[in-house]
């Protein structure tokens, strides 16, 4: 379903006019991993992609998460819009990506839905999502946690090869040959304790 890009879409309504739109449809609660989503949306603010994160739902942890969204000055990259009446079918056709973060699942109907839709989908491994999902053909599916594969996963969904290489893979490099090349030099740089996380976030 191609995007609605009027004046009064969903789209619109977000702020999303301009930017790619990468958003979920979840219960705002400890199950939907809803602080991955905002550590991965940190990662594409700090790399300057022009992306906007929408979560459309409601539930107990949306005070923490727009607090966690203040601290991290995400309030330009995320929006949070609270219930939606017939959310599938009134925002899936204006995003670009879905994006499923869950810690767990059992049959995630929103995911069928955004299958369905036609859109690009990253989801964690979770469930019976792998069941439904075919890794590489209908999703990109990435471990629970693994903000990194998430941050990939999501930049290769939106086209960006060399956004995927900023964020993931020069963190990765960095991290295992700055001792090496300190080696050489006799100086001594230890990345020892510094995760693959720390370098990217």
């Amino acid at each position: 379903t191609a995007p609605d890009r009027s004046a009064d879409s969903f789209r619109a309504r977000v702020g999303g006019e301009n930017r790619i739109l990468v958003g979920t449809i979840a219960t705002l609660i400890e199950q939907k991993g809803l602080r991955d989503l905002l550590a991965v949306a940190r990662r594409f603010r700090d790399a300057g992609d022009h992306v906007r994160f929408v979560v459309v739902g409601e539930g107990y942890l949306r005070p923490e998460l727009e607090a966690t969204r203040r601290e991290l000055g995400l309030d330009d990259t995320v929006v949070f819009t609270g219930w939606v009446p017939n959310a599938a079918e009134s925002t899936l056709p204006d995003l670009d990506v879905f994006f499923q973060p869950s810690l767990w699942e059992a049959m995630s109907v929103v995911v069928l839905e955004a299958m369905a839709a036609g859109k690009p989908i990253v989801a964690t491994r979770v469930g019976e999502t792998p069941e439904i999902l075919e890794d590489g053909v209908d999703a990109l599916l990435v471990e629970r946690g693994d903000i990194g594969g998430m941050a990939a996963a999501v930049t290769f969904a939106v086209g960006s090869f060399l956004g995927a290489f900023f964020i993931v893979i020069l963190p990765i490099v960095l991290n295992r040959l700055l001792p090496v090349v300190a080696g050489w030099f006799g100086m001594e740089i230890s990345t020892a304790g510094i995760s693959h996380a720390e370098l990217m976030i």
